[in-house]
């Protein structure tokens, strides 16, 4: 499998939560240019932590991940990991601004 980026504009970025002491994370909420549910969280934890230093809300991102699954008593739980994250350049940002616009154009449901 290929690496996997998300790009999109930074909602929220949470403080840090401690687990434990091995073990510590921030979500970071990105709008993506879906339509629908165009909000996700990609949560960094430990040493990727750092790769959010001067990260801000509104930045438009890309940031790669990875998607973790485990089984829990016969019951799946998924997270999305991030491993890296760039600030994207004003061409890309742009690009990406325009996606998400024209996304708000047709609202009329799929099924």
């Amino acid at each position: 499998m290929s690496a996997m980026t998300v790009k999109g504009k930074v909602k929220e970025i949470s403080s840090t939560k401690t687990v434990s002491d091995k073990f510590e994370y921030i979500d970071l909420i990105l709008t993506t240019d879906q339509k629908y549910n165009p909000d996700i969280c990609i949560q960094f934890s430990n040493k990727s932590i750092d790769k959010l230093q001067g990260i801000k809300v509104g930045y438009y991102v890309s940031c790669a991940i990875n998607l973790i699954s485990r089984n829990s008593k016969g019951r799946w739980f998924s997270n999305i990991s991030g491993w890296d994250i760039e600030v994207l350049d004003e061409s890309d940002a742009n690009d990406l601004h325009h996606e998400m616009a024209d996304q708000g154009e047709n609202d009329e449901l799929p099924f």
